[in-house]
């Protein structure tokens, strides 16, 4: 059975709320596969309360380096991520519609 690392980058909208920016799965024994895509995000920066805008620009200068704007994919070009175990698993199915 192959085996493979998922990790993802992004901004907690809200209790239940996730936006992945960057999401990563590597194969974890051998280099066959490793992909890495960014996704534009849902909505403006614009749109997002003072609090939450000076909440992701500390995230983004100290963690993460990933800008609420950057991305090429569309938010909705994966409909879901299946996942198994883990406390962040429950953060996969994100696709909020603005």
């Amino acid at each position: 059975m192959a085996s493979a690392v998922l990790d993802f980058e992004g901004f907690q909208l809200s209790p239940g709320r996730f936006v992945v920016k960057e999401l990563v799965v590597c194969a974890v024994n051998d280099d066959t596969f490793c992909g890495r895509w960014l996704f534009k995000s849902p909505h403006s920066y614009e749109s997002l309360d003072r609090k939450k805008q000076n909440t992701y620009s500390w995230i983004t200068k100290f963690l993460h380096h990933i800008q609420w704007e950057e991305g090429e994919l569309l938010y909705d070009s994966f409909h879901c991520v299946l996942t198994r175990g883990g406390p962040r698993a429950g953060h996969l199915p994100v696709a909020p519609k603005s």
